[in-house]
């Protein structure tokens, strides 16, 4: 069982990277969901980092004591590639710890992006 903090980030977050928002008929549109997000908003960045605040926030305030998310980008575009970067910061309050850990989600040209296509797709 795992029981720091940056642990049970790493796990919550799997899941998270994984499900699918439609994988219960008890709780329908209750489960968190990247590959959901991306699809809504067609990859884009700025739809992708309103989404990923609010959800992270609401998904995570049912893993720890109190959570903060805080979704910010930047264009690492060259002349040939277009990438957008999203960093998630998370303070996280608990069993009487503060920690703040950070995670880099690259949405554009990258692995992510390719595995969603793949799931969605079955193809590539």
């Amino acid at each position: 069982m795992i029981t720091d903090t940056a642990g049970r980030l790493e796990q919550s977050l799997a899941v998270f990277y994984v499900s699918d928002y439609n994988q219960t008929n008890l709780f329908p549109g209750m489960v968190a969901s990247l590959p959901k997000i991306m699809q809504e908003s067609s990859h884009k960045t700025v739809g992708v980092m309103g989404s990923l605040e609010s959800t992270l926030q609401s998904y995570l305030a049912g893993v720890f004591d109190n959570v903060k998310v805080t979704v910010t980008s930047s264009d690492l575009s060259d002349e040939t590639v277009s990438r957008n970067t999203v960093e998630v910061l998370f303070t996280i309050s608990d069993n009487g710890r503060e920690e703040v850990i950070a995670r880099l989600l690259p949405i554009s040209e990258s692995a992510l992006t390719k595995m969603m296509k793949h799931l969605n797709d079955g193809i590539e």
